[in-house]
């Protein structure tokens, strides 16, 4: 697994982790929802191509569904979209 964060960071994280939480907050209403869409968005340059739309792919997916949280989770994640 890659590591997301530069060595200089206190914490490494892998990657793997990262879209476990992903997933866990997608589908939440609270305020780590905004957590983590405001991480992936700050670090969306350290993803891979598969890894981005995959992400995309599930966003899309919980909004298709309803099952995105409240309208505030709704926009962050759509901020994520616009990456």
């Amino acid at each position: 697994m890659s590591n997301i964060f530069e060595e200089k960071d206190l914490f490494h994280v892998d990657k793997e982790i990262i879209i476990y939480a992903f997933r866990y907050t997608l589908t939440r209403s609270t305020y780590a929802t905004g957590t983590m869409s405001e991480f992936l968005i700050r670090n969306w340059d350290k993803f891979s191509r598969f890894e981005k739309d995959q992400i995309k792919h599930e966003i899309r997916e919980a909004i298709n569904e309803g099952n995105i949280g409240m309208e505030v989770d709704k926009q962050s994640w759509i901020r994520v979209l616009g990456k």
